[in-house]
């Protein structure tokens, strides 16, 4: 080992952990501890992974170097030990490469860490193969050789006198490696086809609830974005098509019948069953065009009644048709197989010190139990006293004696019953300090899931042209795993957004006179007995004249309304189903799914609250309440209309007595004044629609709850009690009232529902605001009228049948110029254009529409072969609403951005 003593590396330790793993082997199945070797690597791989990324920033001290080759020393050790000589390879040469670097014998360079990057993801890629007991294909002596020479320091330099073509930057050009995205794409997938299924199986039984289709449409969305964007487009087509049809279904264009569900479940079916090579790293080669035809014509109501032949592109043969049995058996088999192969134990790294801790109190409870069972004797005693003092009134015996002896068991029974007073304070004490510290053993550092996004913010930067500087302060604070693991994905769409739309290009933030660097920097603290997140980025902040002027478009709003509102309630817009903000709609983007799907996990599924503060050109702050623990909980109890509810203590932020008169009517709204400031109240009895017998709140209790600087009150009748309780789940046949996230059990047995705080004032808000969305159902009646531009014949005589049979009006154009021609003359309410077209092409086309005042906001499709970034950017310049490839043209997609701009 080349300038490296084994004091550096840990000798102990190492020694330990291979003499552990040789003893093992000796005597047992090597098999046994690839659980323990996967689950150690993979955090290793994690800190390596961070370490390498602050090394890049040049934040990394020699102690931290230390750690890396450590790590890797010890990555290197184990895995030899079990026989995984790519993994064992690969270490070992990096560990060769930091001790160059070390030692500075060769320099870091972007092509170096390029490199080391790329020989971790390849380790990384390996485990997965051990994780899930596939076949190591990989081929590692390249790699290695790669390193061995980056190690010597003949690394050779990318050449920079040859500049690339257009072709090669659209290749290199932010270009992310996938491959190590999709086992969270497996993972999520497979969660995503469980809901489909069983929303599909509800409807199917209890007919359709609006909120929980549109929570279907949303997963579909999502599982159909990501398969995509994976590059599974087998997958990808099937649930967009599938998706197409239930926008049908929506827009009452098709009704459900028993046909119908049989094409969604043989659907699902295929898409499993694709999801399982997908998951076994083997190559999609299923054909699925004559099933996306079957639902193509589904969502034009045209239902297919037997679709058992295109299923799986089985022909008749006998052979065909028996295996065609064997997969119809195993699917009824699948769903119960999937859920047994990912139902793993979970485990959670637990600080000895709490263990140790929870076990004393333990003790301390134990030894409180025997002073009751003391005080349970001392009571029996004197019962027994009780019955001879009984015997001796019976006898008659002398009064004054009586009286002493009835004056002695009474002040024993007193004496016992402080005791027991006393014991069962101190029990509650401890079961008080027992419950919490048993809760800390569920809760976990949000460090946990906030380093993971180091490297993921590098490579999503890189791949956008951004430099962006991560930071992150406050990882130490504990929250319960379960929303530690929940919050993974809100985060993950926020940070993303940031980089995406928020910090800027280096140029552009140098015009802007900001530093080329952008920042993003994510806090996590405690607040109020809550868990307080804030994702901040200095880039452009968000435009709140572009979110009115989409409210607008679209007929959310009423320009009154807008006018009315406050900068946040417009900020809130954003979170609206369907609502986006983005310049163009392309394949996988623009559709308006994903801050919608931010807020329904964080207030839905983690009881919390989210707000946005931002200022224009300055940079946008995301922040998120979060409760510690989704388990046990201090409420606030109190009746409203003779029911008990109840309302976590840390959402309050003032309880008010207030007389009749002080409730004061503000803009046809009731209101109370609060230091200054007039806070919104509404009854929360009509709010729940529980009948009440008092007409009027006399002396009425108002609780002034909030939500980041958004406050209001709410009335109720009467304060029970502040108690901690465990919350249980709703049933099911609750679970879709936004208002309420729980139930919890009283001493007295009662049942009580625990509201969510935060969606009652996003609730309240709403009926404040009075939408005035246009229905789709009213819009439909309108007959549209659109024009198709485009030099070939057949494309659009294709996009005009596609049209007509859904019902449009459409008028066609051979290129821009006629196009601009007819539309002097004719006013379209949507427009589909090519792009390379003779006279005029699409691009000009579309710049000289916008010009003209009766196309200013016309929806204009443009349709091409033409894929480039720098085509769709153009697209977004002359004014494109959405951007559709030809290469990947389907109906359903144009249909569904037609409908999606149209309506």
């Amino acid at each position: 080992m080349k300038g490296l003593l084994w004091k550096d590396v840990g000798l102990t330790a190492v020694q330990e952990y291979n003499n552990f793993f040789l003893t093992a082997t000796m005597a047992f199945d090597k098999t046994k501890f690839y659980a323990k070797f996967v689950e150690d690597s993979k955090e290793q791989l994690e800190e390596i992974n961070n370490i390498l990324v602050e090394l890049e920033s040049g934040e990394v001290n020699d102690e931290h170097l230390d750690l890396l080759l450590r790590l890797l020393h010890t990555l290197k050790g184990s895995s030899k030990m079990l026989g995984f000589k790519h993994i064992g390879g690969i270490s070992h040469k990096l560990e060769d490469v930091f001790i160059a670097y070390k030692e500075k014998s060769i320099k870091a360079t972007k092509p170096l860490f390029n490199l080391m990057f790329k020989a971790l993801d390849a380790v990384t890629e390996i485990l997965c193969c051990v994780e899930e007991s596939r076949d190591i294909d990989f081929n590692h002596e390249p790699l290695c050789e790669e390193l061995e020479k980056a190690a010597q320091g003949e690394l050779k330099e990318p050449e920079k006198s040859q500049p690339e073509t257009k072709e090669a930057k659209t290749v290199s050009k932010g270009k992310l490696d996938k491959s190590k995205f999709i086992l969270q794409f497996v993972s999520d997938a497979w969660k995503q086809l469980e809901e489909i299924r069983l929303r599909i199986n509800e409807f199917e039984n209890t007919g359709i609830n609006d909120q929980k289709f549109e929570s279907l449409l949303r997963l579909l969305h999502t599982m159909k974005g990501s398969s995509k964007m994976l590059g599974f487009v087998q997958i990808g087509n099937l649930v967009q098509k599938l998706e197409g049809v239930f926008l049908s279904i929506k827009k009452e264009e098709v009704t459900l019948t028993s046909p119908l569900y049989k094409i969604f479940y043989s659907t699902l079916d295929v898409v499993i069953e694709l999801m399982k090579d997908v998951e076994a790293g083997k190559e999609i080669t299923y054909d699925p065009e004559p099933l996306c035809e079957i639902l193509i014509e589904a969502s034009k109501g045209n239902v297919a009644e037997d679709i058992n032949k295109v299923l799986l592109n089985k022909g008749n043969t006998e052979k065909d048709q028996e295996e065609e049995k064997v997969i119809s058996v195993k699917k009824e088999e699948l769903s119960s197989t999937k859920k047994a192969e990912m139902k793993t134990t979970e485990t959670i790294r637990v600080d000895t010190e709490k263990l140790d801790e929870s076990i004393r109190l333990l003790g301390e409870m134990v030894s409180s139990q025997q002073r009751f069972k003391q005080n349970l004797f001392e009571i029996e005693k004197e019962v027994k006293s009780f019955n001879n003092f009984i015997d001796l009134v019976k006898e008659g015996e002398n009064l004054s004696e009586l009286n002493r002896g009835l004056e002695e068991i009474y002040q024993k029974f007193k004496g016992v019953a402080n005791n027991i007073k006393d014991n069962l304070n101190y029990q509650n004490i401890l079961e008080n300090e027992l419950r919490e510290k048993v809760l800390h053993l569920r809760m976990m550092p949000i460090s946990t899931v906030l380093n993971t996004f180091k490297r993921m913010v590098r490579d999503i930067g890189a791949s956008s042209g951004k430099e962006v500087e991560f930071t992150i302060d406050g990882g130490h604070t504990e929250l319960d795993k379960k929303i530690v693991e929940g919050i993974n994905d809100p985060l993950l769409h926020i940070i993303r957004n940031c980089i995406d739309h928020g910090i800027e290009t280096p140029d552009e933030r140098i015009k802007a006179g900001k530093h080329p660097t952008g920042k993003l920097n994510i806090t996590a603290e405690y607040e109020g007995g809550s868990a307080l997140i804030k994702i901040k980025d200095d880039g452009r902040g968000i435009a709140l004249e572009k979110i009115k002027e989409k409210a607008l478009k679209i007929n959310l709003y009423t320009a009154e309304q807008l006018n009315e509102m406050s900068d946040k309630d417009i900020l809130n817009i954003i979170f609206l189903p369907g609502f986006s903000t983005s310049k163009i709609i392309t394949d996988i983007s623009g559709r308006g799914v994903g801050m919608d799907v931010v807020r329904e996990n964080i207030v839905k599924k983690m009881k919390g609250g989210i707000t946005i503060d931002t200022k224009e050109g300055e940079g946008s702050t995301f922040n998120i309440r979060l409760p510690m623990t989704l388990s046990i909980m201090r409420l606030l109890m109190f009746s409203v209309a003779g029911k008990p509810f109840g309302i976590t203590v840390n959402s309050i932020y003032e309880i008010l007595h207030v007389e009749k008169d002080q409730i004061i009517d503000v803009v046809n709204k009731k209101a109370v004044k609060l230091r200054d400031q007039f806070i919104p109240v509404i009854e929360l009895d009509s709010l729940l629609k529980v009948k009440s017998e008092d007409k009027e709140y006399e002396n009425s209790i108002v609780l002034i709850l909030y939500l980041g600087d958004e406050k209001l009150g709410i009335l109720v009748h009467n304060l029970i009690d502040e108690l901690d309780v465990e919350i249980k789940t709703l049933p099911n046949h609750m679970k879709n009232n936004e208002l309420i996230f729980g139930v919890t059990i009283t001493g007295k047995n009662e049942v009580v529902l625990v509201l969510n705080a935060n969606s009652i004032i996003q609730v309240a808000k709403r009926m404040k605001e009075g939408t005035t969305q246009v229905s789709a159902k009213r819009k439909k009646e309108k007959q549209f009228f659109i024009l198709v531009v485009d030099d070939s014949v057949s494309t659009r005589e294709i996009e005009k049948s596609i049209l007509e049979s859904y019902g449009y009006s459409v008028d066609i154009a051979g290129d821009g110029l006629e196009g601009l021609q007819k539309a002097e003359h004719t006013n379209y309410d949507l427009i589909i254009t090519d792009v390379e077209m003779p006279r005029l092409d699409g691009f000009s086309f579309t710049e000289k529409l916008r010009a003209e005042k009766n196309y200013e906001t016309t929806p204009i499709i443009i349709v091409s072969s033409r894929d480039s970034d720098e085509d769709k950017r153009r697209g977004i310049e002359v004014g494109a609403d959405a951007y559709i490839i030809k290469g990947e043209f389907e109906q359903s997609n144009l249909m569904e951005t037609v409908q999606c701009l149209l309506y």
